[in-house]
């Protein structure tokens, strides 16, 4: 199964328009990325998916590749699984410029408005580009992720997924629910200006292969234009297992030290908002330098996923529907999650 940001990129390749270098592409993925990625521990309380999206219920993951290590049918034959089908949009912050560079933006003609509105098109879309994640559906166990406690197949790798650390072919974690959802692009324009858009047109940006319509709020006079681009697939996964010392950890860092914490939310903001292009290589080392302010070895930036679901230390894994933290925790793991994606992230100039 080809990979989620890896099949994401091979489209945006293919879309792209040819004046956009490929080291554009790759750090607005970057951000793209780092975006969602703290998005997803905060809002979905849950590890973002990077690499694959065909995840399901009661597998096990390497956590540091995302490839399968566990089907579900080998440890929980038969396992039955309920969907939650809700729909639910989720803001991912993310720059024009970086929008526009993965074919999620677009310019006045790819919308088939007029040449007269041109100018003001482009200084609404400038303000309003945003990414958006429609979370489409839920799958978890039907009896929860307490049925996931006890493997139902009679096998020795199934009795040694607990704690999901002994694992011998690295750290896993043992996936309890799966969000699935698609990544669309929502761009706010004038009422006056998407009056005027080319019938014809419908709203569909010329020679892209995605699938626009078109929303008017009455409260604002304004119309969304909705770019759908990303294939629905599995975005992130809850695990059934998650050690409470090593989410508090990052918590209790983060209250101890709250400006140097707001500095590195600011940081991760102004790189991933911001338009101007090259400035990876700075962006990490004012990470790593707020990470020493912090006294902070790299280890618990580079290995978080790995210390919050694989931790060695049983006494603090706890089942995750028992988990009791402040609902700022997922916030904290979420600027952590971004500062990883960013510091690990090389980009060919």
């Amino acid at each position: 199964m080809r990979s989620l940001w890896v099949s994401l990129l091979t489209l945006v390749l293919a879309v792209s328009p040819a004046a956009v270098q490929a080291s554009e592409i790759a750090e607005a993925l970057t951000k793209l990325r780092a975006s969602f990625a703290r998005t997803a521990f905060s809002h979905f309380k849950a590890m973002p998916l990077h690499l694959r999206y065909d995840v399901e219920v009661g597998e096990v993951i390497r956590i540091q590749d995302e490839q399968r290590l566990f089907e579900s049918a080998k440890c929980y034959p038969g396992l039955e699984i309920e969907e939650d089908s809700t729909t639910e949009s989720v803001s991912v912050s993310l720059s024009r410029k970086s929008a526009v560079a993965l074919g999620l933006g677009g310019s006045a003609s790819v919308y088939g408005i007029p040449a007269s509105a041109e100018a003001q098109f482009n200084r609404n879309v400038r303000r309003s580009v945003q990414s958006v994640l429609v979370r489409t559906s839920l799958a978890y166990p039907m009896a929860g992720a307490i049925e996931l406690v006890s493997p139902t197949a009679d096998s020795a790798d199934c009795e040694a997924l607990f704690p999901p650390a002994s694992i011998p072919m690295g750290p896993g974690l043992l996936v309890s629910s799966v969000f699935t959802g698609k990544l669309i692009t929502q761009q706010a324009i004038d009422s006056e200006i998407a009056a005027g858009i080319d019938a014809s047109a419908k709203l569909t940006p010329r020679g892209l292969p995605v699938k626009v319509t078109g929303e008017v709020d009455a409260s604002t006079s304004t119309t969304s234009v909705i770019a759908h681009l990303r294939p629905e697939g599995s975005i992130a996964v809850q695990s059934a297992f998650i050690s409470r010392r090593a989410l508090m950890d990052y918590y209790a860092l983060a209250q101890n030290n709250l400006e140097t914490w707001a500095e590195l939310e600011a940081l991760i903001d102004s790189y991933i908002s911001g338009e101007e292009p090259g400035l990876l290589a700075d962006i990490k080392k004012e990470i790593w330098s707020l990470w020493e302010r912090l006294d902070q070895p790299e280890e618990s930036l580079t290995r978080y996923r790995e210390r919050l679901f694989a931790s060695e230390d049983a006494d603090f894994v706890e089942k995750a529907a028992d988990l009791d933290v402040p609902e700022e925790a997922w916030d904290r793991i979420g600027d952590v999650a971004a500062a990883e994606v960013i510091v690990t992230t090389t980009i060919a100039e």
